[in-house]
């Protein structure tokens, strides 16, 4: 919506200069080398453009054929990819330490030396925030390859934010990808017993302790933690009987 009403801005902005232009259209002479050139500001200003967009389109072939360019040698693709992990080794590394500024200048030549990698971008969503980081999120997102990826970037962010409602969002949509995975039953598992979704947490513990991601003795602690906060709850609402049943299981 925001890029769409900057161009709508801009088509105003050309249409108004046109109608300057044409009412006051002016003149200029060119002279060089005995030859004289005559023309109207809006024919030069037309021209200005022309040449701007001739350069513009001029510097993306250069990079074209720096990077995606298939009639590359094997030998410079290889030595493109050495820097390219080169540079995303770097880029972590100064992420490691804190130094975000850095891991975003290495992240940015890796992304333009391994523009198919998604490593970079990954990089890229760790060291950045707002706008620029949804950007390479939203680039993962597009790359079948990096759709999962690009969740689990989501998910870090929701967790560390402590957006609980997103995180359990984006651990529902992880487990249709990945249904059976202990890491994402422990995570909904600690969400949902944050929320107060005591009946879910049960479900997950289950499926934890059938994926033996936790030991009887750590599944009965739980389940009677469970239990016992159930019970609490129907306390409080004043449903004496479920609160009993509840209680009883804790013991």
């Amino acid at each position: 919506m925001i890029r769409l009403a900057i161009y709508i801005t801009l088509a105003i902005l050309l249409a108004v200069g046109a109608v300057w232009f044409a009412d006051h259209p002016g003149n200029m002479i060119i002279t060089w080398q005995g030859w004289e050139i005559r023309l109207s500001v809006a024919v030069f200003g037309l021209l200005a453009l022309l040449y701007t967009f001739f350069c513009w389109y001029l510097f993306r072939l250069y990079r074209w054929f720096r990077s995606e360019n298939p009639l590359t040698s094997p030998k410079r693709q290889q030595s493109r990819r050495q820097k390219g992990l080169a540079e995303l080794d770097k880029g972590w590394a100064a992420l490691a330490v804190h130094d975000r500024e850095a891991a975003i200048r290495h992240g940015k030549k890796a992304l333009g030396l391994l523009p198919d990698n998604n490593g970079p971008r990954r990089l890229l969503v760790k060291a950045t925030e707002g706008k620029i980081r949804q950007k390479y999120l939203d680039q993962l997102s597009k790359d079948p390859d990096g759709h999962l990826l690009a969740m689990a970037c989501k998910l870090d962010i929701a967790l560390s934010e402590g957006d609980t409602q997103g995180s359990l969002a984006l651990l529902n949509d992880i487990r249709e990808k990945r249904p059976n995975n202990p890491w994402i039953s422990q995570q909904l598992f600690d969400i949902q017993t944050r929320l107060g979704q005591w009946t879910a947490a049960a479900q997950e513990l289950t499926k934890l302790a059938k994926a033996k991601a936790i030991d009887k003795v750590t599944e009965k602690h739980l389940s009677a933690v469970l239990a016992y906060s159930q019970a609490l709850e129907a306390d409080l609402a004043g449903q004496k009987k479920l609160a009993r049943e509840q209680a009883e299981l804790a013991l």
